[in-house]
């Protein structure tokens, strides 16, 4: 079903996949993929769950870019994302904490949350 790149590992040949340092490449039908993800599962190395919590604000990026930019700076463990996006013709934006920790994500947060509060921009 595909090429095996030099220097990659087959995981198996039925169903076929391999790996490259620790990148798995697997066939993408669901079927197939059910009966290698045993085995892959097994053999994935220092995973941990990444966490996150959503904020959606509705008002122009510009508006907390700093606000966003210091948060970031003071949580560095922490990876903080802006998607900003048109509603109903109104500007708004969707704010991602992603980590691993999740009382850091939680304060970090709760302190954006803050700033925008009382900047009276409406979020949810």
């Amino acid at each position: 079903m595909a090429l095996v790149p030099k220097g990659a590992k087959l995981i198996s040949k039925e169903p076929p996949g391999f790996r490259i340092e620790n990148v798995f490449v697997m066939a993408g039908i669901p079927e197939i993929l059910y009966e290698i993800f045993p085995y892959v599962e097994s053999r994935i190395e220092n995973a941990y769950k990444i966490l996150s919590k959503n904020l959606t604000i509705y008002t122009y990026e510009s508006s907390f870019a700093k606000e966003l930019s210091d948060l970031q700076n003071k949580y560095k463990t922490i990876e903080i994302g802006s998607y900003p996006f048109m509603k109903d013709g109104n500007p708004a934006a969707d704010i991602v904490f992603r980590g691993k920790d999740s009382i850091l994500i939680q304060k970090a947060y709760e302190e954006f949350k803050k700033m925008i509060k009382s900047s009276n921009c409406r979020c949810e």
